[in-house]
């Protein structure tokens, strides 16, 4: 009787689904969603803020804070565009993947809640979470560095965008120039020139502004990114987001 029911047994064993112990698909978004928000409401915002308010000093009517976050705005939406894939695959596969057996064996703490084996599980995550807290600022670096670029697009669109603001800054008396009388103007005097020569700066001091934009983040997340168990302390947010990796199975 045993032996008829044995191929049965093991067919049940086999059909049984084994339990997901693995940040599956919807733990790698939402980890990644977590740390994108954390930024975005924190340390990222405190620095496109002062940012801003650099820029407003380039324009000779000082613009609202809204106005001139607005003029940079290119160089914000890519980042967002990019900021999720590019953490995501920071976080998973590029360090966190895999099973968490060692010589075949799962060792204590694994898969959850403290995994001391790099691996693709929650407790390996909450495990060296000092490490994830610098992939993830890294990565956060990295995606702004691609459009703080001066080739970039976004970069020259928002420069574009901050030297027509400053050039329309003055633009009524500019523009008034037009209804004199030729002869009333000093033939030698060429207004559409001084025009474009009006802010012959702002370029190199964009430049200055934006390249700023990376120590500013740095700034706000409390300073030293050497990789120290303790570095980045504004942007640790660490027994919140423990508790939240640790909520996934």
């Amino acid at each position: 009787m045993l032996f008829t029911l044995y191929p049965f047994l093991i067919f049940l064993l086999i059909s049984v689904p084994a339990t997901v112990s693995a940040c599956e698909d919807d733990c790698m978004d939402g980890v990644t969603n977590a740390f994108l928000q954390k930024y975005n409401q924190g340390p990222l915002e405190n620095a496109i803020t002062k940012i801003a308010q650099e820029v407003s000093g380039l324009i000779p009517s000082h613009p609202s804070l809204a106005t001139s976050r607005n003029l940079i705005q290119p160089i914000l939406d890519a980042y967002q565009n990019v900021a999720f894939e590019n953490l995501r695959t920071s976080i998973f596969p590029d360090f966190f993947h895999g099973k968490c057996q060692q010589n075949g064996i799962i060792p204590p703490g694994c898969p959850n809640p403290d995994c001391p084996v790099v691996c693709g599980t929650p407790g390996s995550l909450v495990h060296f979470y000092p490490k994830l807290r610098y992939i993830v600022y890294n990565s956060t670096r990295h995606s702004l560095s691609m459009f703080t670029n001066p080739r970039s697009k976004p970069y020259q669109q928002a420069l574009q965008a901050v030297e027509d603001a400053a050039n329309s800054a003055n633009g009524p008396e500019r523009r008034s120039l037009r209804f004199f009388p030729r002869s009333l103007l000093d033939p030698y005097d060429q207004p559409e020139t001084k025009v474009k020569s009006e802010h012959p700066d702002i370029p190199s001091q964009f430049l200055a502004i934006i390249s700023g934009m990376l120590s500013r983040l740095l700034e706000a997340c409390g300073g030293s990114a050497e990789g120290s168990t303790n570095g980045l302390p504004l942007c640790s947010w660490e027994q919140q987001l423990k508790e939240y990796i640790l909520s996934y199975p």
